[in-house]
């Protein structure tokens, strides 16, 4: 992603938020958010894990 895109969504969703804040959008699209973005971090970890462990098994070996 080059910092252009990078740039464009940071500012996209600086325009919702300060949308929400004066009451210009629906409440309903601001709930959707707040749950997105609740989601997020698990969403996140998930990719993460999946795509730098590369199948290691991290469970912990107990003997």
């Amino acid at each position: 992603m080059d910092i252009f895109t990078v740039y464009f969504l940071i500012w996209q969703v600086t325009f919702l938020i300060a949308e929400w804040e004066l009451q210009s959008l629906p409440l309903i699209s601001f709930t959707s958010y707040r749950r997105w973005l609740r989601m997020l971090p698990a969403f996140m970890a998930y990719f993460f894990l999946s795509d730098f462990t590369n199948g290691v098994d991290l469970s912990p070996d107990i003997d």
